[in-house]
């Protein structure tokens, strides 16, 4: 008897992690996994648990009482602090949040609340992180593309271009701080003219907050947001935990809408969690009861933000030793690397010099030539520095 699924198509693997699959049967000594963007404390392990998190997960597994299912928009104490922690003093009641499957969730949440009764148009940046475009698509958002990158800097006066160009009520999809994948980000001058720029031809704001406090720091990497909530605009914004507190596999994250007034606040509560309860009905407790723990709590919060602090400080290190040694070994044109700031940047390689990189140096990479900079160590630098110049030269 024929099977149902016969017929059934192949999609190929999904870029960093089929990568991640492949780097997990490498054996060579002399090896570096510089794709998926996770925040690492040595070379070839997963990211460490945050000693603040293993603090409060014990506090949870000894007062915790029920396992039963959270409301639809999720724990409030968890939205409510995780409102304040983005949204600081301008924190209000027209904002509406969610609790949700990751940044992830909270970006198709948006984008199928979105295309379903606000706009059929969303515009990303060009580049950008690799599954925004099959988030939004799926959504049934029509894509389009603004020039972020020129090879070695941010093209403001092209991207201010573009944007006089697009149609009133396009979302525009924004970075916050550490973009993925260039590393470089807006100035506070040139957010304050994009602010303007997008009232005078209504555009819809749309913050992908993933990197919260890699950049310059909790409050200087909300700058943005602040910015924008100071001007009046209605805008969206989805946030992660993910990398900000190691709980990666916790899926915690949130959306948050901010609106004109009040007056939809029901509206917007009542079609966000329609969508959420015919996805997934609930979201997960424990990864939103971390959180909520180490931001309701002064000792836990002061913790968390010192271990922060350390964590940024040292990645911050590591991209300027990076950056120097490009510079100096390699071309002069990766100074943009120093400049940069978070997880990422771009190199300067066609994707058969990043398959030479895998084949001949097993050091990993994706076919964008994005580099984690949270890979590298004083154990593999020489060898990926090393590497990077030996394709260069045969380029």
């Amino acid at each position: 008897m024929k099977s149902l699924f016969d017929e059934l198509s192949q999609n190929p693997p999904d870029p960093l992690f089929g990568l991640n699959a492949e780097y997990a049967k490498e054996t060579r000594p002399f090896r570096a996994n510089l794709s998926i963007g996770v925040d690492i404390d040595r070379p070839n392990t997963a990211p460490s648990i945050f000693p603040v998190v293993k603090k409060v997960e014990k506090e949870i597994l000894e007062e915790e009482k029920t396992k039963t299912f959270l409301p639809i928009a999720g724990m409030p104490e968890f939205i409510d602090l995780a409102g304040k922690l983005i949204f600081g003093p301008q924190v209000s009641d027209r904002i509406v949040g969610l609790q949700t499957l990751g940044g992830t969730g909270a970006l198709s949440m948006a984008g199928e609340f979105l295309a379903g009764e606000i706009t059929r148009s969303i515009c990303l940046s060009s580049p950008t992180w690799a599954n925004h475009s099959g988030i939004f698509t799926k959504t049934g958002l029509e894509l389009e593309a603004y020039p972020y990158w020129d090879g070695q800097r941010v093209p403001f006066d092209r991207i201010v271009d573009y944007f006089r160009s697009v149609k009133p009520k396009t979302a525009i999809l924004l970075h916050p701080c550490c973009h993925n994948p260039t590393g470089l980000d807006f100035t506070r001058e040139e957010w304050k003219a994009l602010s303007d720029l997008f009232l005078k031809r209504n555009l819809i704001p749309f913050f992908d907050f993933a990197y919260h406090g890699y950049g310059n720091g909790l409050n200087e990497d909300r700058l943005p947001i602040d910015l924008f909530m100071e001007a009046g605009h209605e805008m969206f914004v989805a946030y992660s935990f993910a990398k900000s507190m190691g709980i990666y596999g916790e899926r915690a994250g949130a959306l948050f809408v901010v609106m004109q007034n009040t007056r939809a606040r029901e509206r917007v509560t009542n079609h966000l969690s329609a969508i959420a309860r015919a996805v997934y009905s609930n979201p997960p407790r424990h990864g939103s009861e971390i959180v909520a723990r180490i931001l309701g709590n002064a000792a836990h919060l002061k913790e968390w933000e010192e271990h922060l602090r350390r964590r940024r400080e040292g990645l911050n290190e590591r991209r300027r030793l990076f950056g120097e040694r490009l510079v100096g070994e390699v071309s002069e044109k990766y100074e943009y690397v120093i400049r940069g700031r978070g997880m990422f940047s771009l190199l300067d390689l066609s994707p058969e010099q990043v398959m030479r990189l895998q084949n001949e140096f097993a050091v990993y990479i994706p076919r964008s030539s994005r580099i984690n900079i949270a890979g590298l160590f004083p154990e593999n630098m020489d060898h990926v520095i090393k590497a990077i110049k030996a394709v260069h030269e045969k380029k």
